[in-house]
Order: C-alpha cells, then sequence, then structure tokens
C-alpha cells in the first residue's frame, strides 16, 4: 500500500478507537467479525465434513423462524435482557448457513454433472467461459458443458473443463459455443508426496476435467452469453486493448511481462526466474493487483472527482462513479483474490465515509470477507485472499501501536519509518501461513520493500497513463520508454537482493507448528498491550512446543537417509537425502527446466529439512549403457533407462536387484525375470498405459501413475 493509503487506513483506526463507548469491550463493538466467524467456522465444516445438507436446509429455516418470532414477540423494553439468546440464534443460523454454502456451491453434487453420470457419452456440447490464451501450440481456455450425447440423444449435463485445443484456422472466443468428441480426463492428483495439489486447486473453481481437442474434432455451433456474461466479455475486451497497448510501447519481454502483471494483472508473460526472484526478494506481491493498486487508484479518483460532492446529491455521485470504476477495475484485473478483498474493503470505507457513518476498520473488513465468502465459499481455501487479509488485519491493528514508537523529524524519515512499520505489521501476521504454504521466509524483505515499494508506484501510475494515452503519438513512446527503464531498474535491484547471501531462510510448519506460531505472535502482542500474565503464559507455551518440536524434527532428520523416485509426466527424476544434504539427479529434459523440476520435488525436499542440494550429481554406479547400477546400504538397486539386450538381460537375472526402477519405456513386458524383486517401480517417464499394462500382471509393481513417488528410507543408529 501506498503511505496515503496508510495515512487514511490508520486515520480511520483512530476514529474508530474514539467512538467506542468507555463500557463497551472491543467484541461487542465488533458484531460482524462474529459473524464473520461463524460464517467461517460453517464453511470449514462444511468442507471438511459430510453432512446432510437436505436436513440441515431446515435446521437453518427453523433457526430463522425462531429468531423472527422472537423479534417480532419479545417487547422493545425487554430486547436487552434477551440478547445474548438473539445474538446466539444469529451465530447459529450463519453457521449452518456456512455449511450450506459450501453444498450449493460445489457443482459436483448436482443429479446432472459430468461426474454423476452412469451412461458412456460420446459428445458433449460446451460453451467458452474464460479468455482464451495463446500458447505454443494450443489454445487454452475453460468451457461449461451443457449438454452430452449419450444413446438416448442430446441429454442436460454440466461440468467445468481446462480445454487445450489444437491451435488452426479457427481461434475461439468467449461465447462460443461448440461440440467435441468426449475424450475428457480427470485432472491428475500430485504424482509426489507435499507437491501442490493442482486437482484440489481446481476443484475449488468446479473444474474437474481436462482435454486436449485436435482442430478436426472442433464443431463451432454459434455464440451465446447471459446477460451478465456481456460484462466479462467486455473486461476480457478491455484487459486485451490495455495489453496490446503495453506490449506495443514496451519492447523488452521481460519488462513488457511485468508491467502487464502489475497494472492489470496478467501473469501469463512473467518467466518463472523473474517470478521466482521476486517471491526469494520478499516483493511478490508487487506482481499482484492488489490494495496498493487499488488504494492508489481511489486516491487518483478523489483528486479528480472530490468536488463533485459539493453539487447537490453530489455524494451520491461521487460514490457511485468511484465505485463504478473501482469494480470496473477489479473485473478487467481478473477478479482475484487480492483485488476482490481491497475493492471491497474500499468500497465499504466509500459507503461509510459518503454517509457519514462512523465504521470501525475491523467490521469494515470483517463485512468485505463476510460477503465475499457469501458468494463464493471456497475464496476461504485462496492462500493469496489469506495473505491479502491477514496483511492489511496487520497492518491495520499493529501500525498505529508501532508508528508512535518513533517521531521522526522530517519527510524521509518519516517515509522510511512508515515504510518498515508497515512491512514488520504485515509479515508478523501473515508469517504463520507464508511458512506453512511456501516453507521460507525473505531475509531481506523489508530492505527490498523500501527500495521497490516506490518503484512499483511509479510503474503502476506511469502504466495506467501509458494505457490511457496509448493512442497519442510521441507521448506514449516516451512513457513507453520510461516505464520500460523503470521496470528494468525495478527487476535489476530485486535480482540483486536475490543474490544476496541467505537471501532466503529455509523453515518448513506442519499444521500444528503454524498454529503454534500464531498463538505465540498473538500472545506476545496482547501482552504487551494488555500488560496480563496469562498472555505472557500463552505465548511461552506456544514457544516452547515450537522449540521442542523443532529440536525433534531436527535430530530426526540429521540421523535420515531417503531415496526418492518422483513422478514426473514424460520425464524422470531421482533424489537422495543424507542427513540434511540432497543429490538430485534428472534427465535432460528437466536439467533445461528448473521451474518444472522445483515443482515436483522442492516441497518433499523441504519437509525433508534439505539445507544443501547439489543437482545432476547420480550416485556412484556402475554404468552399462542401457541400465545402471547402483549398490546402496546394502540394497542393489537397477535402473532400466533403455531397452535390454540378452546379455543385459542375463546380467540382471544373475544380480537379482531388489530394486528395479524402469524408465523411459525401456520395458514392455516383464516375462523375462526369473527372480521377484522385492519392488519394481515403474516412474511417469514411462507411457501411462505401459505402466498400467506392467502392474496389471505384478502385485510387485509400484506404478507411480497411481501410487505416487516412491520413497525408500534407512535411519543411522
Amino acid at each position: 500500500m501506498t503511505n496515503k493509503a496508510i495515512e487514511f487506513l490508520k486515520n480511520k483506526w483512530l476514529e474508530t478507537t474514539k467512538i467506542q463507548e468507555p463500557s463497551q469491550s472491543s467484541l461487542q463493538g465488533l458484531y460482524f467479525v462474529r459473524f464473520l466467524f461463524a460464517l467461517i467456522v460453517g464453511i470449514l465444516i462444511g468442507h471438511f465434513a459430510e453432512l446432510n445438507a437436505n436436513q440441515l436446509v431446515w435446521v437453518w429455516l427453523g433457526l430463522g423462524i425462531i429468531y423472527v418470532l422472537l423479534f417480532l414477540s419479545i417487547p422493545k423494553y425487554k430486547k436487552h435482557a434477551f440478547s445474548p439468546l438473539m445474538g446466539g440464534l444469529a451465530l447459529a443460523n450463519i453457521f449452518v448457513f456456512g455449511i450450506l454454502l459450501v453444498h450449493f456451491r460445489n457443482d459436483s453434487r448436482l443429479p446432472h454433472h459430468v461426474l454423476q453420470q452412469t451412461d458412456h457419452f460420446e459428445a458433449y456440447k460446451a460453451r467458452v467461459i474464460s479468455e482464451v490464451l495463446e500458447k505454443n501450440k494450443t489454445y487454452y481456455f475453460v468451457c461449461q458443458i451443457d449438454e452430452v450425447k449419450n444413446e438416448k440423444g442430446w441429454v442436460k449435463a454440466t461440468d467445468k473443463v481446462n480445454v487445450f485445443l489444437e491451435k488452426g484456422s479457427h481461434k475461439p472466443d468467449f461465447g462460443d459455443v461448440f461440440i467435441t468428441k468426449n475424450k475428457l480426463q480427470l485432472i491428475n492428483a500430485p504424482l509426489n508426496q507435499a507437491q501442490f495439489n493442482y486437482r484440489k486447486y481446481l476443484s475449488y473453481q468446479n473444474i474437474y476435467h481436462q482435454q486436449y481437442i485436435k482442430q478436426t474434432d472442433f464443431l463451432f455451433v454459434e455464440s451465446q452469453m447471459a446477460w451478465y456474461e456481456y460484462f466479462e466479455y467486455a473486461s476480457i475486451q478491455i484487459r486485451q486493448y490495455c495489453d496490446k497497448a503495453l506490449k506495443k510501447n514496451i519492447h523488452s519481454e521481460q519488462e513488457y511481462g511485468m508491467a502487464s502483471a502489475l497494472v492489470l494483472g496478467v501473469k501469463h508473460h512473467l518467466d518463472e526466474d523473474l517470478k521466482q526472484a521476486y517471491t526469494n526478494a520478499g516483493v511478490t506481491h508487487v506482481l499482484a493487483v492488489s490494495g496498493m493498486h487499488v488504494g492508489i487508484i481511489y486516491m487518483i479518483l478523489v483528486f479528480l472527482l472530490g468536488k463533485i460532492k459539493r453539487l447537490p446529491n453530489g455524494k451520491i455521485y461521487f460514490v457511485s462513479i468511484v465505485l463504478l470504476i473501482l469494480w470496473m477495475y477489479a473485473f478487467v484485473t481478473g477478479l482475484s483474490g487480492s483485488v476482490l478483498r481491497a475493492v471491497m474493503m474500499f468500497s465499504m470505507i466509500v459507503l461509510a465515509q459518503n454517509l457519514q457513518r462512523n465504521s470501525n476498520i475491523f467490521n469494515t473488513l470483517a463485512v468485505s470477507l463476510f460477503f465475499l465468502l457469501c458468494w463464493n465459499p471456497f475464496l476461504l481455501m485462496d492462500v493469496g485472499l489469506q495473505l491479502s487479509y491477514l496483511a492489511v488485519l496487520g497492518i491495520v491493528y499493529l501500525f498505529p501501536k508501532m508508528y508512535v514508537a518513533y517521531q521522526p523529524q522530517n519527510y524521509l524519515t518519516d517515509w522510511i519509518w512508515k515504510t518498515i512499520v508497515v512491512s514488520v505489521a504485515a509479515q508478523i501476521f501473515t508469517l504463520p501461513i507464508t511458512l506453512y504454504h511456501f516453507h521460507q521466509y525473505p531475509t531481506y524483505g523489508i530492505l527490498a520493500n523500501l527500495l521497490i515499494i516506490p518503484l512499483g508506484n511509479v510503474v503502476l501510475v506511469v502504466g495506467l497513463a501509458l494505457v490511457a494515452l496509448s493512442t497519442v503519438p510521441y507521448l506514449n513512446t516516451l512513457l513507453g520508454w520510461f516505464l520500460e527503464k523503470t521496470i528494468w531498474v525495478t527487476n535489476k535491484i530485486v535480482f540483486q537482493v536475490e543474490n544476496l547471501d541467505y537471501a532466503t531462510t529455509s523453515l518448513v510448519l506442519d499444521f500444528k507448528e503454524a498454529l503454534a506460531l500464531s498463538v505465540f505472535l498473538l500472545g506476545f502482542i496482547f501482552f504487551f498491550e494488555k500488560r496480563k500474565v496469562k498472555w505472557l503464559a500463552l505465548s511461552t507455551f506456544s514457544l516452547v512446543f515450537l522449540t521442542a518440536s523443532s529440536i525433534y524434527k531436527n535430530a530426526t532428520q540429521q540421523r535420515q537417509q531417503v531415496f526418492v523416485v518422483y513422478g514426473v509426466g514424460n520425464a524422470w527424476a531421482c533424489s537422495l537425502t543424507e542427513g540434511q544434504k540432497s543429490i538430485i539427479w534428472t534427465d535432460s529434459t528437466l536439467q533445461n527446466h528448473v521451474g518444472r523440476l522445483n515443482f515436483n520435488t522442492k516441497n518433499l525436499l523441504d519437509e525433508l529439512g534439505t539445507s544443501e542440494k547439489h543437482y545432476n550429481t547420480p550416485p556412484k554406479w556402475q554404468d552399462f549403457d542401457t541400465w545402471k547400477l547402483w549398490i546402496w546400504k546394502g540394497k542393489t538397486i537397477v535402473f532400466v533407462q533403455e531397452p535390454l539386450k540378452k546379455l543385459d538381460i542375463a546380467k540382471i537375472n544373475t544380480i537379482q536387484p531388489k530394486y528395479l526402477i524402469v524408465q523411459n519405456n525401456s520395458l514392455k513386458n516383464l516375462d523375462w525375470l526369473q527372480f521377484s524383486p522385492q519392488k519394481i517401480i515403474v516412474d511417469a517417464s514411462n507411457k501411462s498405459y505401459i505402466a498400467e499394462k506392467l502392474s496389471m500382471k505384478r502385485p510387485d509393481v509400484h506404478n507411480i501413475y497411481e501410487k505416487g513417488s516412491f520413497l525408500l528410507s534407512e535411519s543411522q543408529n
């Protein structure tokens, strides 16, 4: 966020603390926070527990009716006495509502969903419901299935599908209806332990299938959109127009990718090295359209339109125009979790200010999240939304308390102090969830933010100006040149910070440890605020738990020896971890794709506590050209990487290895084996049908497509 936006939030916080009555508890004043808590608990219960939704509907209606009857029947002078009962009923009703939200938002429960189809269908009719992205060899988009064709003819159905359409003469557009053959594939589950679960991530968007479609199998029918989809279609057209304006005036691919991400929220132009550098430097939030962007746009609108409020009914016009522009920007940038939070929160603040109502900033945050979760309860699982709200909560709660600890004497030191306080406040509240999800902490995050935030603000303002003035000759060229150079400087700083020694600190927390760290931080904060020993005791207990857990984990990792065969589609990768050192070796395909390798291996290596990694350093094995022999801890392991000759088969049968690893489609059958290995591992460098064929004939086959990565563990004494 910008300093002016921070100052605005700070003033709002100070205002809210003044309007609360001395006798009123903070919890009573934060009534909507309680509603939000009940809704979140309900959503979590609905997500993780299997409950009868039909019965819960009646419970929800019953609670609502009881609440209304009590409200109407209790005399006004007695309502205060019944307020705990009424409050409890309201919270219970919202709790049940949260459970029902998850159920009814989950399309897979519908009887006509593709997952529920028992009859085979040969084709389906679908409609493009997303922006169409052009990749190297395909067009990528999401489609909504409306009908399927089975032996009874065309019948109603529903599902969302990730489509990869072969490039050709016809490029589809939003709203296009088409017919294609049914070659749907379920989204793959992760093949490796601790790997990001892409299937679950897409299920929160009600996407369960994917399909590659050839141009010859793609039959365009018509263009069709519901009335409300025209808004999304318009936002896509605006985004594409703005993206073309940036591309036309920014000539470097890397700088253009960052401008598109920062101004428009379009991230598919960013290269992996750049994204990783921003993550390691602790400034990845700059690449996401968030509160910083919305805050700047809001301040620009206040500056340009503030005088409208002096007109008759001017506040209504002002609020309407500001909200319209903010929500248009949210639509154009793709409605990410962070921008939804920011726009919703600023909307609440704008309404409260101009309706002359004092609003508690915590209630404002709660209201914004409450309505977002009512719209889509699965947003609660969005890590970006979690980080966004926690960061703002940390800033709003801690900034006023920390800022007064030092009184700067001039503008520069004041700006530096504000930026430091904001960074620290945000990082305190986001630290547990950051370590839980990403397993690392940016050591120089505060330093990087001091340098990058002002440059990010410049990039955003100049980028918006370039988009608005893209048709003005000479000026667009000048703005494009200035924007490109500013981004170049920004990227150089980020890469320099990333290359500093100890730029990132690896620290893996499981759920219990992340919860304990949260309790420790909150207990520590509340102890200094309230000066009560119970908070210090709670914080100390959590710290003891974290310390004991860390000591135990470190001692276990020091003794571990783990060999892993990973599941990487059309490639292979293995690792050997001894203590906290790991060697990783792969085929030539992955040696040039570090991002893909890390996606499949990093999380597991982090969980194993790896602090030192050596890539493309295979263990000391004997190379027999088509196969490799490795003896590890007295266990013979053979890697078969090419079709075997008769002499090779004879040698392997003589050696009788305990573990046989099949790679690169090297074996079509196992009939030649004259012994029974302890395990035959068929990895994902083999075709899936070959792996299935081999596993069907022998129970000792570990098919990575079905069972995931293979781990072999030993412990040192």
